[in-house]
């Protein structure tokens, strides 16, 4: 895996002509993210209870948080109605900050992601919630939790007769903007 991955869009950067990058970023991102300072977010709160998929893995948004700058939202995955991620979004400094807590049976410690975001990933709750999972879904560690979490769901779609994974459980919500 290439250490050459721009913390503000996660691309990898090794490909890219020296003149364009500051350190391993894009010097593009680095603009953006400075014309982002001081995002206000007006409808958080409409995360709450949505629904969507981590690799195939059902998961729900269960809660909403604003503390000054900082977003929270906490989410549970729906195989076996864990706590599973909690995301902070530093909307200062567009930082946004995952843990993810292994499922019951790991005896890992949590897993703390970061990348930097642009106001096109807080765009509407869709895009916000993909970026989460790009996130998350693309760390090996996660990834055994995520194939373990999987094949439960899978046993008891087998065990009860229905399909397991549905595809996409992403909801799109319309025109609705974060900001």
């Amino acid at each position: 895996m290439s250490k050459w991955i721009c913390q503000y869009c996660g691309q990898d950067t090794s490909n890219v002509d020296y003149d364009y990058l500051v350190g391993n970023n894009h010097l593009a991102c680095i603009l953006l993210a400075n014309d982002d300072k001081g995002v206000k977010i007006e409808n958080w709160d409409k995360l709450d209870n949505k629904v969507f998929e981590i690799a195939g893995v059902p998961m729900r948004v269960h809660g909403t948080e604003i503390i000054e700058s900082r977003y929270t939202i906490d989410v549970y995955e729906m195989v076996n109605g864990e706590y599973f991620v909690r995301v902070d979004l530093w909307a200062d400094n567009m930082e946004l900050s995952v843990k993810v807590l292994p499922p019951g049976q790991f005896t890992s410690v949590p897993i703390h992601l970061e990348r930097y975001v642009v106001k096109e990933h807080l765009k509407d709750p869709t895009i916000f919630l993909n970026t989460v999972e790009g996130l998350v879904a693309n760390d090996k560690e996660v990834k055994n939790f995520l194939t373990f979490l999987r094949d439960r769901l899978n046993s008891k779609s087998k065990l009860f007769g229905t399909s397991g994974s549905s595809g996409n459980f992403v909801q799109t919500f319309g025109s609705a903007s974060l900001w």
